[in-house]
C-alpha cells in the first residue's frame, strides 16, 4: 500500500475506496446457487459502505462550527453518533430534509445494525431502483435506502467534502457512477 504523509491523504483514499466497492458491489449479480437472492446487487455491503462515508463525513464536523438544518434548526455536531449523519440535510453533501427521528433511524436501524449485527432492523427495506433518483423514499409509510440514488449521491458529497474541508479536487468522481 502506499505510504501515506497526513490524515486527509488517507481520508481522501478511503472515502474513495469506499464509492469504488460500492460501485463494485452494486454492479456485481449474485450467481444462481445464492437461490431466491440469484441476480441480486451486495446490497447490504453497498448500504453499509455507504453509511460509512456519511458517518465519516460527520465525524470531521463534530465539534466544529458548522451547522445543519434539521426541522428547520441549526444543529450542531456535538457528539459522536447519530448526529454525524445531520450531514445528510446539508446541500453540500446529501440534499435532504429528514427529520431529527429519521435521522436517528437511518443510524439506528440501518448504519449501526449492519456495522455491528449484519443485519438490519425489521421491516426496513434496502431498495435498487435506478429509475428513482430519491436516497430515501417513503413507501407504505415506511422510510427506505434506495442503493443507486444514494451512491450517486454520496459520489458528490465526498468529492465536496474532500475539496471543501480538505482542500483536494478529483477527476476520479466521474468514473464512480452507477449507470442505471
Amino acid at each position: 500500500m502506499h505510504e501515506y504523509t497526513s490524515i486527509s491523504a488517507v481520508l481522501a483514499t478511503t472515502l474513495r475506496e469506499y464509492l469504488s466497492a460500492s460501485k463494485l458491489a452494486l454492479e456485481f449479480r449474485k450467481p444462481s446457487d445464492w437461490g431466491p437472492e440469484a441476480g441480486h446487487c451486495l446490497g447490504f455491503a453497498t448500504a453499509l459502505l455507504l453509511f460509512c462515508a456519511v458517518d465519516a463525513i460527520g465525524s470531521y464536523h463534530r465539534g466544529s462550527p458548522a451547522t445543519f438544518l434539521v426541522e428547520g434548526k441549526p444543529k450542531a455536531i456535538d457528539s459522536a453518533d447519530f448526529r454525524h449523519f445531520f450531514v445528510l440535510n446539508s446541500p453540500e453533501y446529501y440534499g435532504q430534509a429528514l427529520s431529527h427521528s429519521q435521522i436517528k433511524d437511518l443510524y439506528d436501524d440501518y448504519r449501526s445494525l449492519l456495522a455491528h449485527n449484519a443485519t438490519v432492523a425489521v421491516g426496513r427495506a434496502i431498495i435498487f431502483d435506478p429509475d428513482d433518483d430519491q436516497i430515501f423514499p417513503v413507501r407504505d409509510n415506511q422510510m427506505m435506502v434506495n442503493l443507486p440514488a444514494f451512491h450517486n449521491r454520496s459520489i458528490s458529497a465526498v468529492e465536496n467534502f474532500l475539496r471543501k474541508d480538505l482542500a483536494q479536487t478529483s477527476q476520479v468522481a466521474r468514473n464512480m457512477a452507477q449507470k442505471s
